[in-house]
């Protein structure tokens, strides 16, 4: 994927969380993002930092729930590529600057050093010095980004204390400061065209990680990029998954080109209940990864058991089967029964009009949500749309205007059948497999998501054959 010249493109950075329950961390909400980026017809661009624990089930979970990324990698052992890489992308941009402004020093030594990966163990991370510029960074970003109440209390709470300076004499301590910066050596790794996402002003960077991070990916990262002598756009927004997510742009002078997160998306990682162990192969699951995707999208949950889990995951297929699946079914059988199949003319009227407008008001509420990482808003405005095409239909009784032969019933599909056009294209981001059986009903192909509702199914269009998109679970098991 490229950026391309004059349009804004998304650069997106997912970090696992460790021993994280029920695969709810970063993974999938940025692969939902990265769908709904590439809908909207912008380009994107996204990488996945794996630990080693979560890279081993990737492929059983994540992999069958659908999760795509340009590139995924984790911190391994120093004679794998992805490591040596890293460690030269940490000895160009951080050390080589960094120890001519003294940001990084030998213990008790205020003397400039030279450095290099051999003598990294001596070495610390002078934050107190670049302590004041935090401040200024965090005061003027809290203020015009918007922060969820979580993220912003503790980002100030930690920000109230002194900085120390960050001893990265262990091995693990430098581990976790190279790791800041894994997703750009993978970047740089998969493409030699890696600085057109990292240094690009047309980039915007969504990063999303756990709430556990929020010092590494709030704190000590725009530390160790503004210790660097190159300036980097320093994030503005930082969020609870469970809150508010990400926002507006606030973008620190940037001679340099680097690019940091302008949005952040923060998960809490939900309390686990003493039960079964959580799953470690989601394909052994009877339950479709579509109703996987959504329910986890739409209920973040706080307290996660294997019994909630399904309850939540059975609960959201009856509601998908009844709103989304129900409306679709109705739809195509009576074309393809009344029509032969074909999409019927209409002509609006001031009723028809007043359903369009409230789908139209709906549909912007779901762009805000989908632009701003509010997953669960966002879903709940897909349901709603659902709803109101159900609604629509049933008001409007085609099957009764049918028999009278006149142009309303004509209407009626007409709108019902571009209502449902839309309905594929919303729920893509969240379900794709579901997105790809409705284009195959409608017999069309994927558009680009619109902003309003568009009638782009016209008159004497041939539909494919209709069929259950949501299937009643006979068993249900995890």
């Amino acid at each position: 994927m490229e950026t391309k010249e004059g349009q804004k493109s998304y650069l997106i950075t997912a970090i696992s969380e460790q021993n994280n329950p029920w695969f709810r961390d970063s993974i999938l909400p940025a692969d939902v993002f990265r769908r709904y980026v590439e809908a909207r017809g912008f380009s994107a661009y996204s990488v996945a930092c794996l630990n080693p624990t979560s890279s081993e089930m990737y492929d059983r979970t994540y992999g069958w729930l659908g999760a795509q990324f340009n590139i995924t990698g984790c911190l391994a052992p120093s004679d794998h590529p992805p490591s040596s890489h890293l460690d030269a992308i940490f000895q160009e941009i951080v050390l080589q600057n960094m120890v001519n402004e003294n940001f990084v020093k030998k213990p008790g030594s205020n003397i400039d050093t030279p450095c290099d990966m051999e003598h990294i163990h001596n070495l610390l991370f002078n934050l107190p010095k670049i302590s004041r510029n935090i401040q200024s960074w965090f005061q003027s970003a809290s203020i015009t980004g918007t922060w969820s109440w979580h993220a912003l209390r503790s980002v100030e709470a930690l920000l109230n204390q002194p900085l120390h300076n960050q001893d990265i004499t262990s091995s693990d301590r430098l581990n976790h400061l190279k790791s800041l910066l894994i997703c750009i050596a993978l970047t740089s790794l998969d493409t030699s065209d890696w600085k057109k996402w990292w240094k690009n002003p047309q980039v915007q960077h969504f990063s999303f990680f756990g709430e556990y991070q929020i010092f590494s990916q709030a704190v000590l990262l725009p530390a160790l990029l503004m210790g660097s002598t190159s300036d980097f756009q320093l994030e503005n927004s930082t969020s609870d998954f469970q809150l508010e997510n990400s926002t507006r742009n606030f973008q620190l002078e940037n001679p340099s080109g680097w690019i940091l997160p302008h949005h952040i998306c923060v998960f809490k990682k939900p309390m686990v209940e003493n039960e079964r162990s959580p799953p470690s192969d989601l394909s052994q699951s009877t339950i479709p990864r579509s109703t996987w995707r959504f329910a986890m999208m739409m209920d973040p949950g706080t307290t996660i058991s294997r019994r909630n889990m399904l309850a939540s995951l059975n609960r959201t297929h009856v509601m998908l089967e009844k709103k989304i699946g129900n409306f679709v079914y109705r739809v195509l059988v009576f074309i393809n029964e009344k029509f032969d199949g074909k999409v019927p003319d209409g002509i609006i009227s001031w009723k028809d009009r007043k359903t369009i407008s409230k789908i139209d008001e709906n549909l912007q509420s779901f762009h805000s949500m989908m632009n701003l990482t509010r997953f669960r808003e966002a879903t709940s405005f897909i349901l709603k749309i659902a709803r109101l095409g159900n609604q629509y239909f049933q008001e409007n009784k085609p099957w009764e205007t049918f028999k009278l032969k006149n142009v309303t019933c004509q209407t009626t599909l007409w709108v019902s059948i571009n209502i449902v056009r839309l309905l594929a294209s919303m729920i893509d981001p969240f379900m794709p497999d579901i997105h790809d059986n409705i284009l195959m009903q409608l017999d069309c192909q994927r558009q680009q998501m619109p902003l309003q509702l568009e009638f782009n199914l016209k008159k004497g269009h041939e539909i494919g054959f209709a069929f259950i998109l949501f299937r009643t679970l006979r068993y249900s098991g995890i």
